[in-house]
């Protein structure tokens, strides 16, 4: 029984991993931040991850896009989620700061996630909500038109609500997951003197995710996995990140992504255990560099990621061998 539970999951993740040679095109611009290391902190993309760690789970990452380019893209996100009721259910919150040129966005989300448990997998439903802000910094403007509308000075924050789903799948050595951000798809308006003057339209996102673990020895795993993003803008179709991590003794890895008409992206990081008795303490840390490999590359140095987990609280598991390798 168990050989044949692991060929069901292998033929899975083969078939997820075909899936996405099927649906990929060259990526284009996205609304939504993007991170190269997203696969240490689920919640970044889907709300049905909350509590799907043992113990409490604090994720930072700080991403610094196309350095040496003007006004480039920087993006800032702290999440923090963890497992209740029983080990049942589980909470999150999620906060993100970007700011792109003259642009200034901040997200804050709270999710909240259900889970149904069998021996062999789990499968997880999560709903998020909360707000997002859009401004611009109109101090940095020169309009020839000073009285133009677009840019009244005293009306340059619009609050509007952010409301999405997903659906994420674990068992031993994969998992799946499947959401829709901003399922609204809210028009922002900066100037509420005139109601009908569009800025921008935040569209509604998908994201699909998958992973699967092949361990080869007692010290050594190869993780791949890929990311399929989307939005319901007409410029941007679909985009694909794939992503190949080795991984030395659970504690050390490296990786290397592809993001497809955009980038090649190198990973490195470890994870620190047992730093107290106490509290079963478990930090990664991570480092990512992208190097740009579109047209663009003339005009940036690459980007710059660094992230930091910390899960504490829950009960050791030294014999967990995960293909998100998150604690």
């Amino acid at each position: 029984m168990t050989k044949l539970k692991y060929t069901k999951e292998l033929t899975s993740a083969i078939f997820m991993m075909a899936l996405v040679f099927l649906f990929a095109s060259p990526a284009k611009a996205q609304q939504d931040a993007q991170y190269s290391q997203y696969m240490f902190n689920g919640l970044v993309l889907n709300p049905a991850f909350a509590g799907s760690t043992p113990g409490s789970n604090v994720a930072l990452f700080l991403r610094t896009q196309w350095v040496g380019f003007e006004d480039n893209p920087t993006s800032q996100s702290l999440s923090y989620h963890t497992p209740f009721y029983f080990d049942k259910a589980g909470v999150g919150l999620h906060i993100q700061n970007d700011r792109i040129g003259l642009e200034r966005k901040t997200n804050v989300t709270g999710s909240l996630a259900y889970r149904i448990k069998s021996k062999s997998y789990t499968v997880s439903f999560g709903l998020q909500g909360g707000f997002q802000s859009y401004g611009i910094d109109q101090a940095r403007l020169n309009t020839q038109d000073g009285n133009d509308q677009a840019f009244y000075p005293n009306v340059n924050t619009a609050f509007i609500p952010d409301v999405g789903f997903g659906l994420y799948y674990k068992s031993k050595k994969l998992y799946v997951g499947f959401s829709v951000p901003h399922m609204l798809e809210t028009d922002i308006n900066l100037n509420d003197y005139q109601s009908n003057l569009r800025l921008a339209r935040l569209y509604r996102h998908y994201f699909i995710t998958s992973a699967y673990r092949f361990d080869f020895g007692r010290n050594w795993a190869v993780i791949p996995s890929f990311l399929i993003k989307s939005d319901e803008s007409s410029a941007s179709p679909l985009s694909l990140d794939l992503t190949a991590h080795a991984l030395y003794q659970d504690k050390v890895w490296f990786g290397l992504t592809h993001r497809f008409g955009d980038s090649y992206n190198f990973q490195i990081g470890t994870k620190l255990n047992n730093l107290s008795s106490e509290f079963n303490e478990r930090i990664n840390i991570g480092y990512a560099f992208d190097l740009t490999t579109s047209s663009f590359s003339a005009y940036n140095n690459g980007s710059h990621e660094i992230m930091m987990t910390y899960n504490f609280g829950g009960e050791e598991t030294p014999a967990v061998r995960s293909p998100r390798f998150t604690y």
